[in-house]
Parts: structure tokens; C-alpha cells; sequence
């Protein structure tokens, strides 16, 4: 099995955009468990071609996530501009997690929305959250990589600004 993905980039030149609201908590160190739940609720639960945590297993999100914001196999983990929204409940519900690649280009290297909070913009007040913070720390330009089957992730990021700016294939 073989997925298409797509790099997107955007620029943040201009206006660093909106400013970050009080919804977004920054992230913290005690985040992993409850964003290893989260990530299991919303991605299916074993996809091969995923690259990261094809198993979809709590283990498996759980490394993935300790890679992320202790590694720099994605950039250097930027929790700045990293945040996440929980629900009435405390229950976690929405995260974004961002990384430097360079002084002036930032990534987006997850975005997350539980399943049961889809479609109330959940998604894009999270990236514009993660940008707006880029921006405001001296980024020009942030990335992301996005699966081409997620049409509703694909049309999101077109909203907000992102193009077209490679693919490549991702193999189970």
C-alpha cells in the first residue's frame, strides 16, 4: 500500500496573522499522556503507510510523541508555539505541535482534533494559534506535510494560506 503526501509551505511574511487566544494552552511537559489518548481517538487506528505510529498502538504514539518534542527529527520543538485546547471536561481535545527548521522557517508537525469536536474550526484556530506564534518569533515561512487522502485537512490548509510545495510516498 502506498499513500501520496503533500508538502505544504506558507508564508508568514507580513502580518504574523491572529493573535493566540486564551483557549490555546501552551504545551507542557505533561502533555504526552493525555496527546497519546487524543491521537488515538483521532486517526484510525492501524494505517501501514502512516509515518508515524502506522500501528495506531498507545506505545506507538506514545514514542512518536517523545521523538517529537525531544528529538530533532522533525526541527527543534518549538513549545511556544505548540498548544493545546481541552475540553469542558479537561479532557484534551485539540493540540498542535511546532518546530523550528531553521531561525525563519517553522513547521507544523501534528495538528490533532478529537472526532467529536470536528467542524466547529477547532483545527484552523489551532494552526492560526502555532503561525501566529511563528510569525511573532521571526519566521518567514512554515511547512507542513499532510496525507492527500485527508481532503478536509487538504482544504483547510488551502483556507489558510498554505500551497503546494512537493510530495513524495509513504509505504506500508
Amino acid at each position: 500500500d502506498v499513500a501520496p503526501h503533500q508538502y505544504l509551505v506558507r508564508s508568514l511574511d507580513g502580518s504574523p496573522g491572529p493573535v493566540p487566544t486564551a483557549d490555546v494552552t501552551p504545551w507542557r511537559p505533561g502533555d504526552v499522556s493525555p496527546a497519546v489518548d487524543l491521537l488515538q481517538r483521532a486517526y484510525p487506528p492501524v494505517d501501514p503507510c502512516r509515518p508515524c505510529a502506522p500501528s495506531g498502538s498507545h506505545d506507538a504514539w506514545e514514542e512518536y510523541l517523545i521523538r517529537l518534542v525531544g528529538a530533532s527529527g522533525c526541527g527543534v520543538f518549538d513549545p511556544h508555539a505548540s498548544g493545546t485546547i481541552a475540553g469542558p471536561d479537561g479532557r484534551l481535545r485539540g493540540l498542535v505541535l511546532a518546530s523550528r527548521l531553521s531561525p525563519d522557517v517553522g513547521h507544523i508537525a501534528q495538528v490533532a482534533v478529537d472526532v467529536e469536536s470536528r467542524g466547529a474550526g477547532m483545527g484552523r484556530h489551532l494552526v492560526d494559534s502555532a503561525c501566529a506564534c511563528l510569525a511573532g518569533d521571526g519566521c518567514r515561512l512554515v511547512t507542513l506535510f499532510v496525507n492527500e487522502r485527508n481532503r478536509g485537512a487538504l482544504a483547510l490548509y488551502a483556507s489558510l494560506g498554505f500551497r503546494f510545495g512537493g510530495r513524495f510516498l509513504s509505504a506500508g
